[in-house]
């Protein structure tokens, strides 16, 4: 399989200090985790002051997808075993978190460089804790309207 940390050995509670670190250093505050049904830790809440006004960001591991993914090329032979789902499961929260202390890493990086301003790098996280919704969810939930070109009509 091709996919990056699709092995990773890394556990959960390494990615998310690892992330929790580089989140710091850019500058962010009461961080904080976000739980989902299964009493998984699935996303990071924080908060980051930019230009005076404090704003709440949330990175998500999206860990079902992954697990989706790992699932695909399991044989039937071992997809049979109880064991197996759990394992691959187990696997897939490695790989989402670990994926995205990577990309997270880039980001800071990005930053620290001047490559990149915080808001470029988080605006799509951008959180809405009234809605639970991240910007880019919100703008996928309104089918992107906001991003499209009004037509104007020549007179």
């Amino acid at each position: 399989m091709a996919i990056k940390n699709y092995t990773s050995g890394v556990n959960v509670e390494r990615s998310l200090m690892l992330i929790e670190k580089l989140l710091i250093d850019v500058g962010a505050t009461n961080i904080s985790k976000s739980i989902n049904e299964q009493k998984e830790i699935d996303g990071i809440i924080f908060m980051i002051v930019v230009e005076g006004r404090s704003m709440l960001f949330k990175l998500k591991a999206r860990t079902d997808e992954v697990f989706k993914i790992l699932w695909r090329d399991v044989s039937p032979r071992s997809a049979a075993k109880v064991e197996t789902k759990d394992k691959i499961r187990e696997q897939a929260l490695r790989t989402a978190w670990k994926l995205l202390f990577d990309r997270i890493q880039m980001d800071a990086t990005d930053i620290k460089l001047g490559q990149m301003e915080l808001l470029e790098v988080f605006l799509t996280r951008a959180y809405d804790m009234q809605n639970n919704l991240t910007f880019f969810e919100k703008l996928k939930g309104d089918g992107f309207k906001l991003l499209q070109a009004k037509n104007s009509q020549t007179k």
